[in-house]
């Protein structure tokens, strides 16, 4: 009887699992052949990941057993709220994964959860395109796998914070949808408020073009219309919005509230409408292979498939689709290329803030949109003769040359251009056979076969580029960093239970304070307090517009900011004594150290 269950569940959800756990082990196996421990010395993290959301991740562990604050942390740049910080990179619900784990894991906890959410990024567009579209289970796995594994997400998955909001952004279209053909808002302010929840920064993006979106679908449905009946749903979808952000407003008024502190003058960029890069670029963007850069300056990452490049035009030429909805859908996409191309726009799209490196934070929505244009026209195909396809075939080949010809310095021949070729050479002929032979299943094997090969070719190339630019994160040093001093700063506040900060002469990145669970001063952060960064640089702290370091302390700072122990691995402290040694760390006690709050006279504002 569960034999059969099983098997029933299988013919009827299969698709759904597949699509789930392909992206995942295309991903892991990949990183493992890059040396992802244990096969290697390497971890997952990358960039900002080991620098920053590692230690947030662990100071989470932490708070939620007991041993910290979600609201206030004194192990950022000496004591600060924690709400903002919280709000930004650890609201989301697959952060309590790392409560599985225990903390000399916590680098594969973090693991788990990018695979997790690689795999509901899948899981979410099949449900989408599934539910939308009506597409058959082939289709929704192959779709669902481009959307997982597009480029986007495979280089910028490293900001885990983020992808909460690519996951829930098929719902929120789906959400959309709801509300034109049937006035239902419940699905719409639920993804809406989550959205704004797990990441209100993303969440900002998803919800600018969630405007366009319902402008789009509106007018793209085969549905009678009046502007009575469209103020009517949009006034649905408008107050619907209004109500998600009420439901959020225990996480957006605290973060504004935090924001103001800093982030609001991190720059002061130009609004001058200049030109970002020349459009053709553009193109080479939608090849495989094709990863520029993760730096300011760097072109937007679309690519999701060298078939949907093959298959947008097609979609413009198919006779099935109405002259409306390839003008509104070619509006779209317009209005996003010119969101891409224009600095002005751009900056509306950040929030009005100039990023810091990783541009073009909301490419991802592009991507989904040409996949969806992609599936139409796929589904379509036989409305087209094979002459029309051929033609294209032949254009697209002229583009992908002149690409070579012109010589960009990110792409390579084999892995760019004659993949590229390859592929589309590979589609020509399937949709040949798929017309030859329609009840034969060797197409399908043949289409799976060729979309597994550049899906997978795509997303070594795009991961060993990001190695090659930024390089992985031993899982070692970091191991090590903090397994050694944990158990120290711990001793310490055995022996010692009063209130003070600790702070060491040796570090890996500016945010091992909250790694470790220590009061210290060293900190990085996307939101950071400007006046107390400003105060550290007037006297003599190592301290930028973001970060702050435990360097060019002397004995007065140390005196006044209450930093009673100073470790340290070097004999360089002999204006302290040395209390005691732990793994070739010394404990140095300083004795002029003054309270963390004390009084002073009014006099000291006339220095």
């Amino acid at each position: 009887m569960l034999k059969h269950k099983v098997k029933e569940f299988m013919t009827r959800k299969g698709y759904l699992i597949g699509a789930f756990f392909i992206p995942i082990i295309i991903m892991y196996t990949i990183l493992c052949f890059m040396g992802l421990y244990p096969f290697g010395k390497y971890s997952s993290m990358v960039i900002d990941e080991g620098a920053q959301y590692i230690y947030y991740l662990e100071y989470f562990r932490d708070a939620l057993l007991g041993k910290g604050s979600l609201l206030y942390s004194w192990s950022r740049t000496l004591g600060g709220e924690m709400l903002g910080i919280s709000s930004y990179y650890l609201a989301s619900p697959f952060s309590l994964i790392m409560l599985i784990f225990p903390i000399k894991y916590s680098t594969e906890a973090m693991l788990t959860i990018k695979l997790l959410k690689l795999g509901c990024c899948s899981l979410s567009f099949a449900s989408y395109i599934r539910l939308s579209k009506k597409a058959t289970k082939t289709h929704t796995v192959i779709f669902s796998v481009l959307y997982a594994l597009m480029s986007f997400i495979v280089v910028q998955i490293e900001n885990i914070m983020w992808v909460d909001a690519i996951i829930l952004f098929p719902i929120m279209i789906l959400s959309v949808e709801r509300i034109i053909h049937e006035k239902k808002y419940i699905l719409f302010t639920f993804v809406c408020s989550l959205l704004f929840i797990t990441n209100y920064y993303m969440g900002y993006m998803v919800g600018i073009f969630s405007f366009f979106y319902f402008v789009y679908y509106y007018f793209s449905s085969e549905q009678d219309k009046s502007m009575k009946d469209f103020l009517k749903k949009f006034g649905i979808y408008i107050r619907s919005a209004i109500i998600a952000v009420m439901c959020s407003a225990f996480v957006l008024l605290p973060v504004y509230y935090s924001l103001k502190l800093g982030k609001f003058g991190f720059n002061n960029p130009s609004y001058m409408p200049d030109s970002l890069f020349e459009l053709f670029d553009l193109f080479t963007k939608m090849l495989p292979s094709s990863y520029d850069t993760l730096r300011s300056g760097g072109l937007p990452v679309i690519y999701c498939g060298i078939m949907t490049l093959f298959l947008l035009p097609l979609y413009f030429l198919n006779s099935n689709i109405t002259t409306k909805q390839k003008f509104i859908s070619a509006s779209l996409l317009v209005v996003m290329i010119c969101s891409f191309q224009i600095k002005t726009l751009d900056l509306v799209w950040h929030g009005f803030q100039l990023p810091n490196d990783l541009p073009y934070r909301y490419a991802f929505m592009f991507s989904f949109m040409l996949l969806l244009l992609a599936y139409e026209a796929f589904k379509n195909i036989r409305a087209l003769p094979f002459k029309t396809i051929a033609i294209v075939y032949g254009v697209l080949c002229f583009l992908v040359l002149l690409v070579e010809k012109l010589g960009y310095e990110y792409i390579d021949t084999q892995e760019c251009i004659w993949l590229s070729l390859f592929c589309l050479s590979c589609l020509l002929v399937y949709f040949y056979l798929e017309r030859t032979y329609q009840h034969s299943k060797f197409p399908k094997i043949f289409l799976f076969i060729l979309l597994t090969i550049e899906i997978v070719t795509n997303t070594a190339t795009n991961m060993w580029d990001l190695h090659q630019e930024f390089v992985f994160h031993q899982r070692e040093p970091h191991r090590t960093a903090i397994d050694t001093t944990r158990p120290i700063i711990k001793t310490l506040s055995e022996n010692d239970p009063s209130f003070y900060r600790v702070e060491k002469t040796y570090f890996l990145w500016e945010n091992d304070p909250m790694g470790i669970n220590m009061r210290g001063l060293s900190h990085s952060s996307s939101l950071p307090h400007a006046k107390v960064l400003k105060f550290l640089k007037q006297v003599g702290y190592g301290a930028g517009m973001h970060k702050s370091l435990y360097n060019g302390s002397t004995m007065l700072t140390d005196a006044l900011l209450g930093f009673k122990y100073i470790l340290s691995k070097d004999d360089n402290l002999s204006y302290y004594p040395c209390i005691m040694t732990e793994d070739e760390i010394g404990i140095y006690e300083n004795p002029f150290v003054l309270p963390i709050a004390y009084m002073a006279s009014d006099r000291i504002g006339n220095l």
